[in-house]
């Protein structure tokens, strides 16, 4: 017999947003988080227009709002030359249901996911079980957790648990792609770079010294950059000054705390093993400098709930689960992945056969023209025809 209708394996963002509009469309939900230590200094503090409806329609966005701040403005920032491309999503109010970005920590975010999933029914917790085993049949998912083993069975699993799910590999799905050949550095800054023009969110276009940088709060900015992964480990934190150096006058930055990481484009080679579906990074991963990574999982838990629900409500056949699975692969390896591929590349080192002039251009016309403006907030990671996948 289930103990409940699905078991979430994960308790970040996307994790906990899946439960909760799981829990919101009646589905009794189990979550499970491995974590054993609170989340720490994350890579992003960004939640783009693109994936804010989804926030309102869990019932979170002004809860969300008020752990961050709102902001309409992004930007480019030339750095050999000054110039500043400056995008309002203010322009595209009739257009986008929520014209600004949100900027909120990993740990609020969370704070107020738990709140909401606080008061839901049918909400149960395991906490700092890791996840050992899973096995399935034709009415059921098992998994199996923690030192003692227990066993939680359930009807269905959503892996919402990262690039290196035990989910994913328990169901034996292979995770095929590339690894950069540069590592990613993310940098906490005492420094405002408003001083310097920039925008809430700002990427700092330049051959050598290519950045994203976004502002945590007044005075703390998020400093983000890659560097030859080839480069020996024991100099990150020597060459994160010289290059902040270069950028800021007067060598006024404190860094207060920072962190780097290898950087992957990989996919798993399916998003469902039968009872067991992936979203987040469990399916999938990007560079970290872009934005495509968290955009790509906040709307797979969104059409994942949609799905689940519907089947387990009887208004759909197990096929809307496939729809999911196809389409957000699908999504991803062919917008999600080469659009970020390419703004990585804009930021830090163009690709062979472009020159900045070219990729500077397409900017400049999309700060004038609306539907390239549009085109570039959308990320191309959804169906704007459905405003789902499937």
């Amino acid at each position: 017999m289930n103990e409940t209708d699905v078991v979430v394996v994960g308790g970040g963002p996307i994790g906990l947003m899946t439960a909760l509009g799981l829990a919101r469309a009646g589905v009794e939900v189990m979550v499970v988080d491995p974590a054993t230590e609170p989340e720490g200094f994350g890579w992003s503090g960004v939640l783009h227009n693109a994936v804010l409806p989804h926030l309102d329609s869990l019932g979170v966005l002004p809860d969300v709002i008020v752990a961050g701040f709102a902001d309409p403005l992004w930007s480019l920032s030339v750095l050999r030359t000054g110039e500043q491309i400056v995008f309002d999503l203010g322009d595209l109010a009739d257009r986008l249901a929520h014209p600004f970005n949100v900027y909120v920590e990993s740990a609020p975010l969370i704070g107020v996911l738990e709140s909401h999933l606080a008061v839901q029914p049918g909400v149960t917790w395991r906490r700092g079980e890791q996840v050992l085993d899973v096995r399935q049949d034709a009415s059921g998912v098992e998994v199996v957790l923690g030192a003692d083993e227990a066993r939680v069975r359930a009807a269905w699993m959503v892996g919402a648990d990262g690039a290196n799910s035990a989910v994913r590999r328990a169901v034996g799905l292979g995770f095929p792609g590339s690894t950069w050949p540069e590592r990613s550095v993310a940098a906490l800054v005492e420094y405002d770079f408003a001083e310097l023009g920039y925008t809430a969110s700002t990427f700092q276009v330049d051959e050598v010294n290519g950045a994203v940088v976004q502002r945590v709060r007044d005075g703390l900015w998020r400093y983000t950059y890659a560097e030859a992964l080839l480069l020996p480990e024991a100099g990150i934190r020597e060459r994160m000054e010289r290059t902040l150096g270069v950028v800021i006058p007067g060598s006024r930055a404190m860094v207060v705390d920072w962190t780097w990481a290898r950087m992957h484009q990989r996919t798993a080679s399916r998003f469902r093993a039968g009872r067991v579906l992936l979203a987040g990074e469990s399916a999938h991963v990007a560079n970290r400098l872009t934005g495509h990574r968290s955009v790509s999982g906040f709307l797979d838990s969104r059409d994942v709930v949609v799905a689940l629900a519907a089947v387990l409500r009887g208004d759909a056949d197990e096929s809307i689960l496939d729809g999911y699975a196809e389409n957000r692969r699908r999504l991803f390896l062919d917008h999600a992945s080469p659009a970020s591929k390419r703004r990585m590349h804009l930021v830090t080192d163009l690709a062979e056969g472009t020159s900045y002039a070219d990729e500077l251009d397409a900017f400049r016309m999309a700060r004038t023209d609306a539907d390239s403006h549009e085109e570039l907030v959308m990320f191309g990671v959804d169906d704007p025809e459905s405003g789902h996948s499937f």
